[in-house]
């Protein structure tokens, strides 16, 4: 049996849509019990179930919903505030495109940096120290994310169209120089 697995723009929309869908609708079931304890919540859920209803989210999204979740089956109650709050002060912008961004408040949003790296380093055996990229070298890392996104229009479009519905940021990061820890080469998270 050959199971073919092409590239598709309008098959990243779809699971693009589906799996923001799924999180505005998880959100909604959530927000019951946490209005019945914390009616100040509401503006910040009801706000992020329409803007991914909507369209397009920053990861940061999906990176304090998984706090959340992780707060409440610890029953973590000073997380819990902390993710709900981040819920409130995140900005629902979304970019159009791919950008690239390294590991800053003002490319993640405020806060976001710590969320953003225990997620992606979630095995305490083998700890990655990451450093976020000195301005020069992140205007460096855009031009080439540019040209690399230009060759792939014309070399495989179709691949681009769907790395451009799933992907929002490219977070480009260096290993922490001298830390003695594992040396990071690269990777993904479904958390973000």
């Amino acid at each position: 049996m050959s199971l073919e697995f092409n590239p598709s723009a309008a098959r990243g929309r779809l699971v693009d849509e589906t799996v923001r869908l799924g999180l505005a609708e998880s959100i909604s079931v959530l927000s019951q019990p946490i209005l019945a304890e914390r009616p100040d919540f509401r503006p910040h859920l009801a706000r992020w179930v329409a803007s991914l209803r909507a369209g397009p989210v920053p990861p940061g999204v999906f990176a304090v919903y998984s706090d959340v979740i992780e707060s409440v089956f610890s029953e973590d109650e000073p997380a819990f505030l902390s993710a709900m709050n981040a819920f409130g002060e995140m900005d629902g912008d979304a970019a159009d495109e791919l950008w690239a961004v390294t590991l800053a408040d003002n490319d993640l949003g405020p806060g976001m940096v710590d969320r953003f790296v225990r997620h992606f380093d979630d095995d305490p055996a083998t700890p990655v120290a990451v450093a976020p990229l000195s301005a020069n070298e992140l205007t460096s890392a855009r031009k080439l994310l540019a040209e690399t996104c230009l060759l792939l229009d014309s070399a495989a479009p179709d691949l681009v169209g769907e790395i451009r519905r799933l992907v929002r940021n490219i977070i480009f990061v260096a290993s922490e120089p001298g830390s003695g820890k594992q040396v990071f080469q690269g990777g993904s998270t479904f958390y973000l």
